[in-house]
């Protein structure tokens, strides 16, 4: 029901000239929500590690922002309280391979992605890590049976990134997954816990399993070593 949250935004005129940012009505109350729990979080002063799976992962972009975190009213610089970024089959830039298709966040993600392009923090102690997956090819053959997960995913991802003949998880494309300057790791999996019916039997392999997690966790303990190597350095 949370979700819902997002109706907010159609009572903003940026919304209605898709110029909406993520800080506004429609989305503003998910990046409150998620610094608050981050801020909790991270009292025992041992930082946290963000990460956003699907819409998720380019809200966390707005969450970190410009590398600032307001404590009891005193400025910190973020690496004392974020310690990494994580992203998990998330759509992080706007359609950009077709005029016709929209950005569905009405502004929202277009303008993320702008201010705060690729990974914008690395350069200031944080690392980033983007999991995509390149499980399922979209198809729009239109003799392939209802219901074919290669059929729903060519829509799903010609609405993401403009292109539907492409590879991902069945909802994100590898191509819209992943941010220059971060660990970049693609793998074989499905977007959520519940993929489409299909034939593939990996029913729940998806990038929270067990059977995925190492996967995308050791690059981000390397991303972490080479940056205290980095830090010690300097």
């Amino acid at each position: 029901t949370q979700c819902l949250n997002v109706l907010r935004g159609i009572f903003s005129i940026n919304f209605w000239l898709s110029k909406s940012t993520p800080y506004e009505p429609g989305y503003g109350w998910y990046v409150e929500m998620a610094r608050s729990t981050i801020a909790e979080a991270a009292k025992d002063g041992r930082g946290v590690i963000v990460i956003g799976h699907s819409a998720g992962g380019w809200l966390g972009r707005a969450v970190i922002g410009d590398g600032e975190w307001m404590v009891d009213t005193v400025n910190l610089p973020l690496k004392d309280v974020v310690k990494g970024f994580v992203s998990l089959g998330a759509p992080h830039r706007p359609p950009s391979y077709s005029d016709e298709v929209m950005d569905m966040t009405r502004g929202a993600l277009s303008w993320t992605d702008d201010a705060f392009p690729g990974a914008h923090l690395a350069g200031k102690g944080i690392p980033y890590v983007t999991v995509a997956s390149d499980l399922i090819q979209g198809n729009a053959d239109p003799e392939l049976p209802r219901g074919d997960p290669t059929k729903s995913a060519f829509e799903s991802y010609r609405l993401v990134c403009g292109l539907g003949d492409v590879a991902g998880d069945g909802v994100v494309p590898v191509v819209s997954a992943h941010l220059e300057g971060a660990d970049q790791v693609t793998l074989q999996c499905y977007h959520s816990i519940t993929p489409p019916a299909d034939p593939i039997k990996m029913r729940k392999v998806w990038y929270g399993s067990e059977l995925v997690v190492d996967a995308w966790l050791g690059p981000l303990m390397e991303a972490f070593e080479l940056g205290a190597q980095k830090a010690s350095a300097a």
